[in-house]
């Protein structure tokens, strides 16, 4: 079950979700990249990922969790944090 923390962010439920995901990631990501760093993007990113899906996992073992919006959601989180 531990691969679920990260392959999650990476996988979507179909071409709209993926679309979606795609374009708020080209949106925010170079705002992102600008303020924080390449580094610090990919980690924010990434906790925020892992960080997601473990809370989802936990309060929702059995449901599927899929795509990129606890990472999205990480990154929003860090910009409103920075403002």
């Amino acid at each position: 079950m531990r691969w679920r923390l990260i392959t999650a962010g990476f996988l979507h439920g179909g071409i709209l979700h993926i679309g979606m995901n795609s374009w708020v990631l080209w949106s925010l990501g170079p705002q992102i990249d600008e303020v924080f760093g390449s580094y610090r993007y990919l980690a924010i990113y990434f906790v925020a990922t892992v960080l997601g899906f473990g809370l989802s996992l936990y309060f929702a073992p059995a449901t599927l969790s899929i795509g990129a919006s606890a990472g999205i959601s990480g990154m929003v989180g860090a910009m409103v944090g920075l403002g």
